[in-house]
């Protein structure tokens, strides 16, 4: 077990110990200071101080590694394994909220270059808990790609908009994380704010995907109330 090593979150806030150590390339933390209120600040809080620690190894000796949190153990003990899906997705609610099956998608990425980069930057949205806010906007901006018919960027958001039947507001608040993160400007992400900005980027991914399954220019608004 290594020396502690002091971290602090203010946006949590959080501001404690952890104690690293490292066998057979399994990560264990332990962390020392005030409970956390919400498991999942304590899940991306240490994916993102054990990924750190590796980062700084892969730029020693110039590799790449990643990080797969597997379990938590809480102070009571009780053990909680994880798993590779984000709860307020991988439900059967949500599940069923997808409007179209995955063969169908995957049929529309391979002839959509702006979906298949939307759906890449969500997988990576889960994975990187440091950078959901990016990845997520970084969604929306890959569907902005297909309504580019000029180097007007603003013109393009606005065609997205119209047909989405999204909001411009709606699109910005993506961008209250995403622009931070995307210009190194490192804060926590609470969990409530990545649940709000995953689902949210879902929900446009989801848009777009009938749009192209249906060949139409925009949603009908019968169906697709403003968002």
């Amino acid at each position: 077990m290594s020396a502690p090593i002091l971290i602090r979150a203010p946006s949590i806030p959080w501001d404690g110990e952890v104690y690293l150590s490292i066998d057979n390339a399994q990560i264990f933390a332990t962390f020392h200071g005030p409970e956390f209120e919400n498991l999942g600040d304590l899940r991306n809080l240490a994916q993102e101080f054990c990924q750190s620690q590796v980062d700084v190894l892969g730029y020693t000796w110039g590799r790449s590694y990643s990080v797969e949190l597997t379990s938590i153990v809480t102070p009571d003990h009780k053990q909680v394994v994880l798993t590779v899906g984000y709860p307020a997705l991988d439900n059967e609610t949500s599940h069923a909220a997808r409007p179209l099956g995955a063969e169908v998608v995957l049929n529309l990425c391979l002839g959509s270059p702006a979906l298949r980069n939307a759906v890449s930057e969500l997988t990576r949205a889960i994975r990187d808990a440091a950078d959901t806010g990016f990845h997520c906007q970084r969604a929306s901006e890959s569907i902005r790609g297909h309504f580019q018919t000029s180097n007007n960027d603003a013109t393009a958001w606005r065609n997205m908009q119209r047909a989405l039947r999204v909001k411009a507001e709606t699109l910005k608040s993506l961008k209250e994380y995403g622009d931070r993160q995307r210009h190194g400007r490192w804060n926590f992400m609470p969990e409530s704010a990545r649940t709000s900005c995953l689902e949210l980027a879902w929900l446009i991914v989801d848009r777009f995907a009938v749009l192209l399954d249906r060949g139409v220019d925009e949603l009908p608004e019968s169906e697709f109330p403003m968002l």
